[in-house]
């Protein structure tokens, strides 16, 4: 488990040379940087630096060599991208990242828990939305898994 949970949304501007400002209460978290990631749903991780390591471990220690497995490896590795905060808590999206994810001016950071996304205004307004039209839905579908495992572990005493 992480040492501190991010969380929360807060709305952010990206300047005109992709400094972006973390949030002050996660900067600690960061120490000196953390690794962004390009995410899956059009957004950027921010990993910790610990945090990736972690995945980063998890990645490497399966057997796997699959086209998928490699496929996996390259997306997580080969766009990893290093950065480092600045006396004001910023740091640098790189440019191809930024085009690729349309991060430009408005932006939310948004807490994962163990990181955090990085979000155009634009995207983060249609998952937000998504979000609250399943929420309720997810809710019931975690309870379920809760339920069964809870039921695993009684089976198994």
């Amino acid at each position: 488990m992480p040492e501190r949970l991010f969380t929360g949304t807060y709305e952010h501007r990206i300047d005109e040379r992709g400094r972006l400002a973390i949030p002050s209460q996660f900067r600690g978290g960061f120490g000196y940087g953390g690794v962004l990631l390009p995410g899956p749903d059009n957004q950027i991780e921010l990993h910790t630096a610990d945090g990736y390591e972690r995945i980063k471990d998890e990645r490497l220690n399966h057997a796997d060599q699959s086209r998928r497995a490699r496929l996996l490896r390259r997306a997580m590795f080969g766009r990893a991208v290093e950065v480092s905060l600045d006396r004001q808590g910023r740091i640098t999206i790189p440019v191809a990242m930024r085009e690729t994810r349309g991060i430009d001016g408005a932006t939310n950071v948004v807490g994962m828990g163990e990181y955090l996304e990085i979000w155009s205004e634009d995207a983060w307004a249609a998952e937000s939305s998504e979000v609250d039209e399943v929420f309720a839905e997810l809710l019931e579908g975690l309870d379920r898994i809760i339920a069964t495992d809870a039921g695993d572990e009684e089976a198994e005493a």
